[in-house]
């Protein structure tokens, strides 16, 4: 067995490949690829052949870099938490449905209903009424009844799972005179020139220690800054979502919109667009394709790059014409004999 400069670059290169496709258990899958090269080209059948074994390997070894068919915990916790917001939104719609307007929040001044949160007037509209009933409206929302009702009393539909805090809110509206709800004054869905599926209506936050009967919510430019900045390292808020091997991670944050939509925007998002979606009225068109490219995975183009290499790389032996560059010649007698021009070399008695 002799080797050239190309076999050993070769070899240099599908190393290279696989430990950035599979870290330093790609060392054994070189092994492996050497191994069954070894024993096929010991004895040579079809080309072809050898070709097709090889590619029903690699089919795989891409399935086993594919997304699993069953959606894991971090998913899970997304979906989770995007079904939360969701009820949420619908549970408003009702609301607005019923009353004619949306819910006071925390800015209401003047009258009883500043004292509580636009969480608990939607109660009645996604549980029983049992704690509806039991709650005080003619006191704070943290008052010595009140705090004897709900003040350890966590509700699933405000904890995101991946950032659960028994009694705290990772859910709020967005308050300001530019938004749908409004700054002080009772708005409804009325008041909104904006398309309804284009304009934000609650959004997630994790980390701020507010309790989900407490009556505080986001401010315009709370909002405008979540949504324009990075999410922190460690994933303290918002999500990291995993799409596949060949796709880029996401870290998205959940909005809900006021149509009932549910959108997980990749952030940071340019000021514009934030700004856009949180104005209920200021007229700025958003692109669907746009918001719904925001909910969709990148492809990585580096690992389907490198992969590709790969897999060109596994298969060349298999090649003939090829395989002198990239595999060590092997050579034995029986195999000079039939390539001598002179054919089998035979003794004449003398």
């Amino acid at each position: 067995m002799t080797f050239r400069i190309s076999n050993l670059l070769y070899l240099f290169a599908l190393v290279a490949a696989s430990l950035a496709i599979f870290g330093a258990g790609g060392l054994l899958l070189v092994w492996g690829i050497l191994v069954f090269w070894v024993i096929t080209l010991a004895k040579p059948s079809s080309g072809y052949a050898s070709i097709a074994v090889a590619g029903l390997i690699l089919g795989v070894i891409i399935l086993l870099l594919m997304p699993a068919v069953e959606i894991g915990r971090s998913g899970a916790r997304q979906a989770q938490c995007m079904n939360n917001l969701k009820q949420q939104a619908l549970s408003i719609i009702n609301f607005h449905q019923s009353l004619h307007r949306l819910p006071n929040t925390a800015v209401q001044l003047g009258d009883t209903d500043s004292m509580h949160s636009w969480r608990m007037r939607i109660v009645p509209f996604v549980e029983s009424n049992h704690l509806y009933d039991s709650y005080h409206f003619d006191e704070a929302w943290n008052g010595p009844k009140n705090r004897q009702v709900v003040g350890t009393l966590p509700i699933p539909f405000y904890e995101c799972p991946s950032h659960s805090h028994p009694t705290k809110s990772n859910y709020f509206a967005v308050t300001g005179a530019e938004t749908v709800w409004g700054d002080g004054e009772r708005r409804s869905f009325d008041d909104v020139s904006d398309e309804l599926a284009n304009t934000i209506l609650l959004m997630e936050a994790a980390g701020r220690g507010i309790h989900w009967a407490e009556p505080k919510d986001l401010t315009f430019d709370e909002a405008v800054e979540l949504l324009t900045t990075p999410l922190p390292t460690g994933d303290h808020d918002g999500h990291r979502v995993e799409h596949g091997y060949f796709y880029k991670p996401s870290y998205v944050r959940n909005v809900a919109m006021c149509d009932g939509s549910v959108h997980s925007l990749r952030v940071p998002i340019p000021r514009e667009a934030a700004v856009a979606l949180l104005t209920a009225s200021s007229g700025e068109n958003i692109d669907p394709e746009w918001l719904e490219r925001q909910s969709s995975a990148e492809l990585d183009y580096g690992r389907v790059w490198v992969f590709s290499l790969f897999v060109v790389l596994a298969i060349l032996p298999g090649v003939p014409k090829v395989r002198p560059w990239v595999w060590p010649q092997i050579t034995n007698s029986t195999t000079r004999a039939e390539a001598s021009p002179l054919g089998p070399s035979s003794s004449s008695p003398d």
